[in-house]
């Protein structure tokens, strides 16, 4: 079997689409699947991280209004038999164009907001709704959420409650640089604060100021690039991080964590699953303080019994094997 992925990321974008995407396309590799990919002319960080990964890569034309007739030249040429879109920009007519190749169509979807022409719609949202997809089999759900294998190698730790270890994570880009923010509050504790541990990617653009916040917390780690945080999740005690992708990490390994959202599309769900206990929810990124992150993180580091049950609740909720189940969907159809 071939399968072709269509997905972007870009500074702006963030590369959470890309990371589900790989984790499906490794489990469908360890089937025996042949992959490749497929990005838009300006989704040149799409292209490294899928690259990296060692998977084919095609880059489409600048002309935006050819994306559906490029892609299905190339799912002719390879003789695919599965393409999987991850796009916000893509929805029921780029899909039938592409399906008249005679292709069967998976579609990851967290915005209920568009049709879509599609045999699989897999949407991992919590108190995920049916997307309006007539014919579509849907896959709503946390169960379904795409996470890295090494997500489930690492979910063996029981947490007890105690903080002495903290992970600032904002995603692969941070372009509003929450980071820094998250690190002010950390310095702003005093000197009984816990270990930091500070992940970002290839792709952050903060550089000077996360040097210059990082000479305030002496001791502090900054780990750049990372393939995946599912290890450094494991040893931190707890979190400051954005919604999207992150979120399904976290919870999947029991991960307490402080939580801004940093797009618009990160919201819905995670305010619902901060209304139901599973973390903190600060608010969206451009109204959260790094005082209100300082006031937040003595409130967690106080109240050891909260973060046990969150920690407890989250292992539940995220079991890390939805790339497992969607494959099976998959192959199974």
């Amino acid at each position: 079997m071939k399968a072709l992925f269509r997905v972007d990321a870009t500074p702006a974008l963030g590369a959470g689409h890309v990371a589900r995407c790989l984790a499906l396309a490794s489990e469908l590799v360890a089937r025996g699947t042949e992959i490749i990919f497929v990005v838009g002319n300006a989704s040149e960080l799409a292209a490294q991280l899928v690259a990296a990964r060692g998977f084919q890569v095609y880059k489409l034309g600048a002309n935006a209004d050819q994306d559906a007739d490029e892609t299905a030249r190339i799912v002719s040429m390879a003789q695919t038999n599965w393409v999987v879109v991850d796009h916000y920009a893509l929805g029921a007519e780029w899909e039938g164009k592409v399906r008249r190749t005679g292709v069967r169509i998976v579609a990851i979807e967290d915005l209920p907001d568009r049709r879509h022409d599609c045999d699989l719609l897999v949407d991992a949202n919590f108190r995920a709704d049916a997307n309006p997809a007539s014919s579509a089999r849907a896959l709503l759900g946390p169960q379904y959420a795409m996470l890295a294998p090494e997500f489930r190698q690492a979910r063996g730790r029981e947490r007890d409650g105690s903080v002495r270890r903290i992970l600032v994570g904002y995603g692969g880009t941070d372009p509003t640089n929450e980071t820094c923010k998250a690190l002010a509050a950390l310095a702003a504790i005093g000197m009984n604060r816990p270990e930091i541990d500070v992940a970002v990617g290839n792709a952050y653009p903060h550089d000077d100021a996360v040097q210059a916040a990082l000479r305030h917390l002496p001791g502090a780690r900054l780990h750049r690039g990372l393939p995946h945080l599912a290890f450094l999740m494991q040893a931190c005690d707890l979190a400051m991080g954005a919604g999207g992708t992150s979120t399904w990490e976290r919870l999947c390994l029991g991960l307490p964590a402080i939580v801004s959202t940093t797009a618009a599309n990160q919201v819905r769900s995670v305010a619902a699953l901060a209304t139901d206990g599973y973390f903190l929810y600060l608010g969206p990124a451009e109204q959260v303080t790094s005082e209100a992150m300082k006031q937040s993180l003595m409130t967690k580091i106080a109240d050891p019994d909260a973060l046990r049950r969150e920690s407890a609740r989250g292992r539940t909720l995220v079991d890390g094997a939805g790339a497992v189940r969607v494959a099976d969907a998959m192959l199974g159809a």
